[in-house]
């Protein structure tokens, strides 16, 4: 789930295989996935019309009601949506080290040329 620019299928076959294996796991530590995978789905109510858009961008559905706010014309940009914040995540860690005092061989007038990354 955290490699980088993977489609939105891949993204979300990735999720539905875990899902299923949480959903396999016997027992207490089972419901206890369970409900920490219902309580993510809730917190993430819009991941239902992600769902949504990659059935369309695959084909397997047409029906484009109840995807508002998206745009038709912006499905397609859907396609290498990221699904997880793990690009951001990494992105916010490599600039905090970038900026850090604790940096050993970064000048200041290198700093410039890692900011327009």
């Amino acid at each position: 789930m955290e490699a980088k620019g993977l489609p939105l299928a891949r993204s979300i076959e990735l999720f539905q295989e875990a899902e299923n294996i949480v959903h396999n796991v016997a027992g207490e530590l089972g419901n206890d996935l369970k409900l920490k995978l219902e309580a993510i789905l809730k917190r993430n109510p819009d991941f239902n019309i992600i769902l949504k858009i990659n059935n369309i961008l695959n084909h397997n559905a047409k029906d484009l009601s109840g995807l508002e706010p998206v745009k038709n014309e912006d499905i397609a940009k859907y396609k290498f949506a990221p699904t997880t914040s793990c690009d951001v995540e990494r992105s916010f860690s490599a600039y905090k080290m970038i900026f850090a005092e604790k940096r050993q061989s970064l000048l200041i007038d290198n700093t410039v040329q890692h900011e327009k990354k």
